[in-house]
């Protein structure tokens, strides 16, 4: 054949040739051997050891001959040389190959500070990523080529989630590292861009999640504590001293073709001064631009003198009854200044301070706790608690409105949602926007739905 390109990362598969036609299982074993050698000669005794362990033919060297004879029919005689006492393929493209140049090129552009491109090369890198690697093959060659893959794609998921969080997509940086932090428990350099990422999407509940479930495994498996670096990270966490990462905000004049949204937005916003609460769903695949809108939406609105709230769900909180709620709450109340505070409070102060008081130090073991004992408990308890929430945040707005926007609401948990159709019914003059994957959320009565498309370039 003229061009010989394979697949190893998911189903193995050499691009134009049929899977029948490659002949047995023996015979597709061994070019997957000769593929993962990257051309290098692969000794005869090596070959017959994989396929056929400790149970060879009577004549073994017969066999891998037929063999080879079979694969030089359907791919071409040039394409399996005999040198030296072995075999080597002769192959011009691979996913593998193009898998470590990308990550490589992704690394070598995050270094330069070239964020865009940087992201551009991990996400190239990942989207080769098509299943698990030599599924169905046993022996010491497979298992070290999947660990070889393994490696890459957790630097290519690290890579890509530095991207995003130097970029400020928080949301996705967070996922990308912790997608990089289940392939590698212990890879700290994940486990910190993860607690950024929450912390820049103001989830610094989760940021300390991640932090104590890294540390467990680190203590209980290898018997050390995280490096001095993840320490500090910890501490500023704990003490709301972390910094976000330079030129991550978000760049306004680079959301374009929104215009229709941000307008049904806005429009969901005066429908609620001085009436009823309102809930809006917005709908939209992984990375299509969620968050990018309503964080643009929120800027706008705000600048016009709307308090806009903003909290954030992460699978890592579902255990967090009402988390990002008292996140969205706590941040506000740190930004407005102590009077304010104590106004928006009011009556509820003493029921609120332990789930929104500003040192997280002492807010998220005890108010989780807390709150997952009141919110498990009676339904008047948890009415109460739901009621004292939805007073505080409806005088956030001071009698003249008020939006809270809670991001990624698929990894909400009970509680939150919960509280979310309470708050539709018992305030006034708040809108409250979800953003979340398809498909729309059906246990949740919202008042309006907006499902975010693709970009229209044209705009």
């Amino acid at each position: 054949m003229e061009v010989l390109r394979a697949r190893l990362l998911g189903a193995f598969d050499v691009i134009g040739v049929p899977a029948p036609e490659l002949g047995s299982r023996k015979a597709r074993t061994l070019l997957k051997v000769l593929l993962v050698a990257r051309g290098e000669r692969v000794p005869f005794d090596r070959l017959c050891d994989v396929l056929w362990g400790d149970q060879p033919p009577a004549n073994p060297m017969e066999q891998l001959q037929v063999l080879v004879s079979r694969l030089r029919t359907v791919l071409g005689r040039d394409r399996v040389e005999r040198v030296d006492g072995g075999y080597r393929i002769v192959y011009d493209w691979l996913d593998v190959d193009e898998l470590e140049q990308l990550t490589l090129d992704a690394a070598a552009r995050m270094a330069a500070q070239n964020i865009a491109s940087a992201r551009a090369a991990a996400a190239a890198a990942l989207r080769l990523v098509r299943g698990s690697p030599l599924a169905g093959d046993d022996g010491e060659w497979a298992d070290r080529e999947r660990l070889r893959i393994a490696r890459l794609v957790t630097r290519a998921r690290v890579i890509a989630a530095e991207g995003a969080l130097a970029a400020g997509d928080a949301s996705e940086a967070a996922a990308l590292g912790q997608s990089a932090l289940d392939d590698e428990p212990y890879d700290e350099v994940a486990l910190r861009i993860v607690m950024r990422a929450h912390v820049a999407a103001q989830r610094p509940a989760a940021a300390l999640t991640a932090y104590a479930l890294t540390r467990e495994m680190l203590v209980e498996s290898l018997g050390v504590d995280p490096c001095p670096e993840t320490e500090a990270l910890h501490t500023a966490v704990l003490l709301g001293t972390v910094e976000p990462p330079e030129g991550s905000a978000a760049d306004e004049s680079s959301l374009v073709g929104r215009d229709e949204e941000l307008a049904a937005l806005s429009a969901q916003m005066r429908l609620v001064a001085g009436g009823p609460s309102r809930l809006v769903q917005l709908s939209g695949e992984p990375g299509i631009g969620k968050s990018a809108l309503v964080a643009a939406w929120a800027r706008q609105v705000a600048e016009l003198g709307t308090t806009v709230l903003v909290g954030r769900c992460h699978p890592l909180g579902r255990n967090l009854p009402l988390q990002p709620l008292f996140d969205a709450l706590a941040h506000h109340l740190r930004q407005c200044g102590d009077d304010s505070a104590l106004r928006i409070l009011g009556p509820q102060h003493d029921q609120l301070t332990p789930f929104v008081s500003s040192n997280a130090r002492h807010r998220s073991p005890v108010a989780a706790t807390n709150a997952s004992t009141l919110v498990g408990a009676s339904a008047v308890q948890s009415t109460q608690l739901f009621a004292a929430l939805a007073a505080a945040i409806e005088r956030t707005g001071d009698r003249q409105g008020a939006a809270l926007v809670l991001d990624d609401a698929h990894d909400a948990d009970d509680a939150t949602l919960a509280w979310l159709q309470y708050a539709l019914g018992h305030t006034q003059g708040l809108l409250m926007v979800t953003t979340h994957r398809p498909p729309v959320r059906t246990d949740l009565q919202a008042t309006a739905t907006i499902e975010l498309g693709p970009i229209d370039r044209t705009a």
